[in-house]
């Protein structure tokens, strides 16, 4: 069976914590930029606890609680865990959480500066600070348009993965290629202009067939963080590195996988 090794997960967030959380900085994701700044804001000594509680929680027996209240009380022994799951469930105060869509269309709406679009939506100074990794200069906010998304997509999955697209329908394509023996798609899901996902730019998660047949679909990278895989802050600035990213993350997902041959 096919399946994310919980101990390589846990090295990985540990890496990622001494590093500043480089790959996590990195996503054009509000949630994940959202999750970034209340990591920023722990202590060395709050960091350690978050990531002691998790391995103790992922070794725990997997256990079906019968209502949300059993569920809490189950987590009554990991505050650091009770803060930061609170914390990422929290809407975005801030120019870099909310979409990139939505941001350009109420710049170009109020026609004027960013301090507008502040007290526009009441936010302190600090809500219009920029995110270096996406954005650095306000004439940065402007999302990339779907067909530009899409060819960069496909550029960089072939030079990085050797991957050939495969579409599957107007809003939906497989990048297909074989890495270390195993079959690998990342599976791409567009956002048409449709219900509440319109101002998103596209969701993504990973099939994977082991050598031995074994096949599963995981998550995107977020999903260690218990955040969803969505992007939506790219950028016509940020395209390139914003798409050399993923591949990134699809190989490092890939390094996270084992399988038991069960």
């Amino acid at each position: 069976m096919v399946a994310i090794d919980q101990h390589l997960v846990q090295a990985h967030r540990r890496a990622e914590a001494a590093e500043g959380w480089p790959l996590l900085r990195s996503c054009p994701n509000t949630s994940a930029v959202r999750l970034v700044r209340y990591l920023d804001g722990l202590s060395e000594t709050e960091v350690g606890a978050l990531l002691d509680q998790w391995e103790t929680h992922d070794a725990l027996p997997k256990v079906d609680y019968a209502t949300i209240d059993e569920a809490n009380a189950a987590l009554d022994r990991f505050p650091a865990i009770v803060a930061y799951n609170t914390a990422i469930q929290q809407p975005g105060r801030s120019i870099m959480t909310v979409p990139i869509k939505t941001v350009a269309a109420s710049l170009a709406d109020i026609g004027g500066t960013l301090e507008d679009w502040a007290r526009m939506f009441h936010l302190e100074p600090e809500g219009i600070r920029l995110h270096p990794p996406l954005v650095q200069d306000l004439a940065d906010l402007v999302p990339v348009p779907p067909r530009v998304l899409r060819k960069t997509l496909a550029g960089s999955a072939k030079l990085c993965l050797d991957a050939r697209e495969q579409k599957v329908d107007a809003e939906q394509s497989w990048y297909v290629s074989k890495i270390d023996d195993w079959d690998v798609a990342l599976d791409i899901l567009f956002v048409s202009n449709k219900g509440w996902k319109k101002n998103h730019q596209f969701d993504y998660g990973i099939w994977v067939k082991s050598p031995a047949g074994n096949r599963v679909l995981l998550a995107g990278y977020e999903c260690l963080w218990k955040i969803p895989a969505t992007w939506n802050y790219i950028t016509v600035e940020n395209v390139d590195r914003s798409v050399a990213h993923l591949m990134r993350l699809v190989k490092l997902m890939l390094s996270l996988t084992r399988d038991d041959k069960a």
